[in-house]
């Protein structure tokens, strides 16, 4: 079977996955041409869909630059939201950011980003902010570092 937007199968993508509460994503395909294509991005990035039990739940597209990891996109299916899954992979997306030296942030359509927050996005997103793990800016979410709370 394959999986990802390279074709890879699932014994190659398992073996190049990041693995917590049995959601597998990779950070080492690159960012999808389409995705390059439709936002205009330049420079490095992945593209990557989240695996559970084998299933496609979902996929994350992450744009790596300057001021650090950008979430383009992402998306769960709906049997998987609210068990606590997009919490998790934030946080793992923050930390592996942060072990680069770099940050993670989510920019907002109209504020220079591109993800349009729909409310389970939003109430996610503001869960981190009330956790103090991170903050509200005028253009979207800031992670802090490694998480800490403020």
């Amino acid at each position: 079977m394959k999986n990802g937007y390279d074709g890879t199968t699932n014994a190659e993508y398992a073996s190049m996955s990041q693995t917590f509460s049995g959601l597998r994503y990779s950070t080492t395909n690159p960012l999808n041409k389409g995705m390059r294509g439709l936002f205009r991005l330049e420079g490095e990035g992945f593209s990557s869909d989240l695996i559970l039990h084998e299933k496609k739940v979902g996929e994350i597209h992450v744009h790596k630059r300057g001021e650090g990891w950008n979430v383009i996109d992402v998306y769960m299916d709906n049997k998987v939201r609210g068990k606590g899954y997009g919490k998790e992979l934030f946080r793992d997306l923050n930390k592996k950011a942060y072990e680069e030296g770099s940050m993670l942030y989510v920019r907002e359509r109209g504020n220079g980003g591109s993800v349009v927050l729909l409310p389970d996005g939003r109430h996610l997103l503001e869960s981190f902010v009330r956790s103090g793990e991170a903050e509200k800016t005028d253009v979207g979410y800031r992670f802090r570092a490694n998480g800490e709370a403020s």
